[in-house]
């Protein structure tokens, strides 16, 4: 362990003079690494819970970091290679295994090879493509992880400025929920109980995009509908913790002007939101949202027992949701 690590550091600090474009690359890369991090990671159907510190070293020409997944324990230094011109980390973990990563950019993503030594002598190969979301707050790494099989990995990883705060506890079941997604669907014939807007036919892109708010007290959501381009319907909304009732409670706020409360509840793995809302013209909705998750990529949606000024309207078809790294490369 102490000979890989000596090893890491005098390869990133013994670089020399580096040039500026190629140190600009390295510091892009330690302005979105350095920080404290808190995640899950996803092994096939397997989840760990994982966290990370990382920070700048030798005068800001390495990095550092210390981590743990699971009840595995993670140590890498990296730097700068002047020569292949790309970044390089080297590693281990409790388990005796030793890692090299070479990262290169590749548009707004930074794709590693990594290449594994495990303690029993074997060696094996694999990728980990991290994409940044949320303003720099949410890393996504997308690969093969290594084991007695190889199987698909995914780990959602959020930066923690400090320790989350009270509301935290509650709400971190929701955690499945934080990053950016996509669905496409069709307005059913007999239309839907949403404003005016969704002609029945209708191609319809829906846009979310989860995040924490004010030390993971709250978890704020952006919403967006557009049809042909144009959009038709858009909103903040926010999920939290009543301080007395100790329930999970929603808030709702959209272009129409306008608010609407709810109260979120969760039986197996359905998440179900009973909601009310009353826009700027007096206009009042409800209906209740049943919420699945379907695996770390996906997850459905669709509203029912829907009403508009106390009247029965349609349901809305069941939507299928991808987070939008995966759904852009055709996951």
């Amino acid at each position: 362990m102490n000979t890989a690590l000596l090893l890491a550091a005098s390869m990133v600090v013994g670089q020399g003079d580096v040039a500026a474009s190629e140190a600009d690359i390295f510091k892009e890369y330690g302005r979105v690494m350095v920080g404290r991090w808190e995640g899950d990671v996803h092994f096939g159907d397997d989840v760990a819970a994982g966290r990370a510190v990382i920070r700048w070293i030798a005068n800001g020409a390495a990095l550092e970091c210390e981590g743990q997944i699971g009840d595995l324990k993670v140590k890498w230094v990296g730097g700068w290679d002047a020569v292949s011109k790309t970044i390089r980390n080297l590693g281990v973990d409790s388990a005796g295994t030793m890692t090299e990563t070479v990262i290169a950019k590749q548009g707004d993503r930074w794709v590693g090879t990594v290449t594994n030594l495990l303690a029993d002598g074997t060696k094996r190969t694999n990728t980990d493509t991290m994409t940044i979301s949320d303003r720099g707050k949410t890393h996504i790494h997308e690969g093969t992880s290594i084991g007695p099989k190889l199987s698909n990995y995914r780990g959602v990883w959020q930066r923690v400025e400090q320790e989350p705060g009270p509301d935290y506890a509650q709400l971190k079941a929701m955690q499945w929920l934080i990053g950016d997604w996509e669905a496409d669907w069709v307005v059913p014939s007999e239309g839907i109980s949403v404003p005016d807007g969704y002609p029945s036919g209708s191609k319809v892109r829906s846009f979310t995009s989860y995040s924490w708010m004010e030390n993971k007290n709250y978890i704020g959501l952006r919403f967006r509908d557009e049809i042909d381009g144009k959009v038709v319907h858009s909103g903040f909304e926010m999920i939290g913790v009543d301080p007395q009732s100790k329930k999970t409670i929603h808030w709702l706020f959209s272009i129409l002007g306008g608010w609407g409360p709810g109260e979120w509840t969760v039986e197996g793995k359905t998440w179900t939101l009973k909601w009310t809302g009353t826009t700027a013209d007096g206009t009042k909705y409800e209906g209740v949202s049943f919420m699945v998750p379907v695996d770390a990529n996906t997850h459905t949606c669709e509203m029912k027992e829907c009403k508009k000024n106390g009247k029965p309207t349609p349901d809305t078809p069941l939507v299928t949701f991808r987070r939008a790294s995966t759904k852009s490369k055709g996951g």
